[in-house]
């Protein structure tokens, strides 16, 4: 890529199309390794810091991030409950735990950290509206919701009023004794805030919704995507390291130039900066839904009339909370005090969920666990990986090799038709092989009859697997299982009376339509059983079909990977 300033960074990429180093005027980047489900497992730095992933096994907690460590600055620790909401993280760098509790819709309880309030320790609780599902209570913040003709549109909270257009959007902001009015144009873009009656900030757009100037307080900034930055002779550059962005370059035309590079956490946020030798130059702590709870800034630095804390902060989004309160989030801004966006989302992207209804909520109201850096859709942990790995999970080749290819009437443990031409397949074959399973392949027609090669009596789950993330793998196989309903399963007695009444419901039933429009993730799949006691993570119902007698399960991968058994590639 070319920078408008004349420098070209290049970006290397292995077999499996990952990202491998990032190379400009700096080596910024100098290697990024991976296991061979794709993860990212390290990222070294052009100040000679090294960044490491580690995961649990898949069997434990289906291969979520575990630590995230760099060097002497950076060490965390992430445990989840049984449907992987992050329950804890432990900071054993700055002897820290912030720890995490959640209601029968994953949404976020209560939050606190241990430790001395002027290192950001906290305690809060969070309530919601049971009639709107509003978020009501924010800590030591009462929110009400006065606007019939919005009714999840935040319209007062602590004193602070809102109000809003026809469209839903937040056009007021009476904070403390300033009024912020916010103006949109016709495509509901926010193009100008006053405050008061004074003009502080315009935005201007490209044709796809982009930013591409801003003027703040009569300064002029001018913006290439989140690459580049130029306020008059002050350039800023970014770099990018798949989706993380690792590294920023500040220089004065013609000279002054300072690198620093940047240390994220699961969700993209800014949590340390150093320096070209790796030394810290600033941290910053953040409580769930993004207010700064700890800021250090090393003294050398905040000395310098120029130095100022990156505004991509909170899970890596822009800043403007000093000039009027809220965050860029792409389709629209997000307001941390309030834990709510000043505009509806123009789109439900997971119309499964009851949550996504309330179009003015920040991820579901589960800020711990997810983030949003498209003001779109709420994912988890970008919903397609681990922090920065939005993209870079879709190639991976598992290492394994089956044990055998017997015939369709050899008994087995697991049968497993193409699973490991899908990503997340790969996932799961890969612990299946690790946790003894014997894996063999039939043929995929393609017609409802992909299961006819096991015996008639042998109960099986069929699955036309297009699934995207690893959420939708323990969310399907969750959902399916509930129509099964076998007596004898402690996961499954209690939904015996939502079986689905066919002659074979007992012996062969098939999911046909699993991908991005019609999948049960598993975040969601709580609408589909609507009980406070979800049933457990994938692994868990995997080991219990494979231990029941006469029971088997067939995962297809099909759609987008190979349409037959006979158009697929060799078998490893």
């Amino acid at each position: 890529m070319k920078y408008p300033d004349g420098e070209i960074v290049t970006t290397g990429y292995n077999n499996n199309m990952l990202p491998t180093d990032v190379s400009g005027a700096d080596n910024c980047v100098p290697s990024m390794t991976y296991d061979s489900a794709g993860r990212l497992l390290t990222r070294a730095l052009g100040n000679g810091l090294t960044q490491t992933y580690g995961y649990y096994a898949w069997n434990q907690q289906g291969g979520r991030l575990h630590t995230l460590v760099a060097g002497n600055l950076q060490n965390l620790s992430y445990a989840y409950d049984s449907v992987g909401n992050i329950t804890s993280i432990a900071d054993s760098i700055n002897s820290q735990t912030q720890s995490f509790d959640y209601d029968a819709l994953d949404r976020l309880t209560s939050a606190s950290a241990n430790g001395e309030p002027g290192q950001g320790a906290y305690d809060e609780t969070y309530q919601y509206d049971p009639a709107t599902g509003n978020l009501k209570v924010k800590g030591d913040m009462t929110l009400d919701y006065f606007d019939s003709s919005h009714v999840h549109a935040v319209t007062n909270a602590n004193g602070n009023t809102y109000s809003y257009d026809d469209n839903g959007n937040q056009t007021t902001r009476h904070i403390g004794n300033d009024t912020f009015h916010l103006i949109y144009d016709a495509e509901n873009r926010l193009v100008e805030v006053k405050k008061n009656v004074t003009t502080i900030a315009e935005f201007t757009f490209d044709g796809d919704g982009a930013r591409v100037t801003s003027v703040i307080d009569g300064e002029t900034i001018r913006f290439v995507g989140g690459y580049y930055e130029r306020k008059g002779s002050q350039i800023t550059k970014y770099y990018m390291a798949g989706a993380a962005r690792v590294a920023v370059r500040k220089y004065t035309i013609p000279q002054n130039m300072t690198v620093e590079y940047m240390l994220g956490d699961h969700l993209g946020s800014t949590s340390i900066t150093t320096d070209s030798n790796g030394a810290m130059v600033s941290e910053m702590r953040y409580k769930p839904w993004g207010e700064l709870r700890y800021t250090w800034t090393d003294a050398s630095a905040s000395t310098s009339p120029t130095y100022e804390l990156t505004r991509y902060q909170y899970t890596g989004q822009y800043s403007y909370d000093a000039e009027f309160g809220l965050k860029y989030y792409g389709a629209r801004f997000y307001d941390v005090s309030t834990g709510r966006f000043t505009q509806p989302d123009t789109i439900i992207p997971q119309s499964q969920s009851t949550q996504a209804y309330d179009r003015y909520a920040y991820t579901n109201n589960n800020p711990v666990r997810y983030n949003d850096p498209t003001g779109h859709e709420a994912g988890d942990m970008c919903d397609r990986g681990y922090e920065d790995d939005c993209e870079e999970d879709s190639a991976a080749t598992p290492t394994a090799t089956p044990t055998a290819t017997p015939t369709p009437q050899t008994p087995i443990d697991v049968a497993i038709s193409l699973l490991q031409y899908s990503t997340i397949g790969m996932s799961l074959y890969s612990m299946l092989i690790d946790n003894g399973y014997t894996i063999i392949y039939g043929p995929s027609s393609g017609d409802g009859s992909n299961g006819s090669h096991l015996y008639e009596d042998r109960k099986t789950i069929e699955i036309y697997w297009n699934a995207k993330d690893a959420s939708d793998i323990a969310g399907t196989i969750a959902h399916e299982a509930m129509h099964l309903g076998v007596a004898g399963s402690s996961l499954l007695e209690e939904y015996n009376a939502m079986i689905v009444g066919d002659a074979v419901r007992n012996d062969i039933l098939v999911n046909a339509g699993v991908g991005t429009g019609a999948r049960h993730s598993l975040s969601n799949y709580t609408v589909d059983v609507n009980n406070s006691d979800r049933m457990a993570l994938s692994a868990e119902l995997i080991n219990w079909f494979s231990n029941y007698e006469k029971k088997y399960i067939t995962l297809v991968s099909n759609g987008g990977y190979c349409q037959t058994y006979s158009s697929c590639p060799p078998l490893p």
